[in-house]
This record gives structure tokens, sequence and C-alpha cells, in this order.
């Protein structure tokens, strides 16, 4: 019981903490995002890469779903197969919340179309199609959900997926389709 109020008073404070700087994005998001915008537009191949693996959704959640398979098939029992389930459909779930309160929520505008940055795209990338608002990110929302699955199911994995989670999302903080 104490262990569950714990993780609610810290998911809380963690969901505040990033509210509040999504809504003072002078204090952290727009001196770092210019900080990484300050590499863009020197290897084309970067570039590249980072665009494509962007343009590709399934891209960004090949490796952690692989992992929940693994998970799936390693052990038969029908708890364990249980909680992987509700897990993913979870992080599904407050993926699609995410979306809704990036149509809702008075955030900022993603970095591309923040006149006060002056971001400015990395090499020939095209300024994608979508005003949404950047915060909050149902990309990151849907790996960190994934995750905690890999933390329940197999605790080993999770440091591969917090690596992953990282690495796909400052591709996407390099493109300016989110703040850091």
């Amino acid at each position: 019981h104490g262990q569950i109020l714990r993780n609610i008073v810290l998911s809380g404070t963690v969901f505040l903490c990033a509210l509040a700087l999504a809504l003072v994005p002078a204090a952290f998001d727009r001196p770092t995002t210019r900080l990484i915008n300050s590499v863009a537009d020197r290897s084309w191949l970067f570039d590249y890469f980072v665009d494509a693996s962007n343009r590709h959704p399934t891209f960004s959640g090949v490796l952690l779903i692989a992992m929940i398979w693994y998970c799936w098939f390693d052990n038969p029992d029908t708890e364990r197969r249980a909680r992987i389930l509700v897990g993913t459909l979870a992080s599904v779930a407050a993926g699609c919340i995410s979306r809704t309160l990036q149509h809702t929520l008075p955030t900022h505008a993603r970095p591309y179309y923040d006149s006060a940055l002056g971001f400015h795209l990395p090499l020939s990338l095209e300024v994608p199609y979508n005003t949404w608002d950047s915060f909050p990110s149902d990309h990151a929302t849907v790996l960190a959900g994934l995750a905690v699955v890999l933390y329940i199911a197999r605790p080993s994995f999770v440091i591969y997926a917090i690596a992953w989670t990282i690495v796909v999302e400052s591709g996407r903080a390099y493109i300016g389709a989110h703040y850091p």
C-alpha cells in the first residue's frame, strides 16, 4: 500500500514539474533547444538518419515491442501475461490522452513554429504538417509506458528501454518536433 502511494506521489510530482516547465519555456526549453539546434545542418547523413527515423513511426517502438514480445513468450504464466497486456494497453491509452492534451492545453508550439526560438531545420528537412502543441509528447508517453511494462515484466530490460527512449526522443528534439 505504501509503495503504491509513493508511486502516485512521485508520478504526480514529475507531471507537475513537466507542466510547469512547459508553461515557462524560457526557463529550460528554449535554451536547451537552442543548444541542440546549434549542431543542426552540419552532417547531411546524420540529419537524414534522424529525419528518416522520425518519419517512420514503427521504428521508434520496434525495439521496445520486441522486448515485450520476448517477455510474453518467455513465460506462459497467465498473471504475468495479463500484466504485460494491461500495461501495453495502458501505454497506448496514455498516448491517446497525451494527444488529446496536445490539442487542449494552452502550452507552446513545436520548436520549428516558435518564433521566439529562431529554430532552423536540419539541412533539407521539410517543416512537418501539423501545428499541434509539443507538450505532452504522445511519443514519449507511449515509450515511457512501455518501459514501465518492461520494468514490471523483466527489470533487467528497463535500462535498454530507457536508453532507447532517450535516443528516440533526442532525435525528436533535434528535428524540432518537441522540446527536451
